[in-house]
């Protein structure tokens, strides 16, 4: 059973001690993929979905190691709502997103399901938000010790890891308002002019 979780920056991996015992995750930024962690000529990191180093001798001798790939973006509901679809795509196209919360937890699984391991290594590429919300979101799960710089949350990490479909409704709606522009110009006008109403009692003075 898993007994710690540590947050560490890339360059610290090759001062781990790798074994059976250990997992990593490694968070990496999509400009940075070509460079970092590939210095080693058997280093496999893909874009995106795969697991890195699954032809590496230096990997394998990890008992599970994994990556995603996702800048340090963070957003929320008002970023969605106050930006169109295109603009959201072009700022925050490389953004964590619902399917990397639910590659996260499926990582977490296979993690969980390997009783050798005793310790979890999460590192980032550049500034470690996005580790420390990983590390924060297993460590609250689990009820576990925490290591490592978690003060900087990528707020948006979190929210997806605790419900990766906490955004599913603002996008809706965007993509609706867009389809309707009309019906949306009716709905931001309406929310301009109607103001609630003070049902405070009027004491006389």
């Amino acid at each position: 059973m898993c007994k710690e979780i540590k947050v560490i920056r890339a360059n610290a991996i090759e001062k781990i001690k790798a074994s059976i015992n250990t997992a990593l995750i490694i968070v990496l930024d999509n400009i940075d993929i070509s460079h970092e962690l590939q210095q080693q000529k058997d280093v496999v990191i893909c874009t995106d979905d795969v697991f890195c180093g699954e032809q590496s001798s230096y990997w394998n001798k990890f008992g599970f190691v994994a990556d995603i790939v996702a800048d340090d973006i963070d957003y929320d509901v008002m970023d969605i709502q106050q930006t169109s679809s295109k603009e959201f795509e072009f700022y925050y196209n490389n953004r964590f997103r619902k399917e990397h919360a639910q590659r996260i937890h499926q990582y977490f699984e296979r993690i969980d399901a390997l009783p050798a391991i005793n310790t979890i290594y999460v590192a980032c590429v550049s500034r470690t938000s996005r580790a420390a919300a990983i590390a924060r979101y297993y460590q609250l799960t689990h009820k576990m010790p925490l290591i490592g710089d978690y003060r900087r949350i990528n707020q948006s990490v979190m929210n997806l890891l605790n419900d990766p479909c906490c955004f599913d409704d603002a996008f809706a709606n965007k993509k609706f308002d867009e389809k309707h522009p009309v019906v949306a110009s009716i709905k931001s006008l309406l929310h301009n002019i109607i103001t609630p109403i003070d049902m405070s009692p009027i004491h006389n003075l």
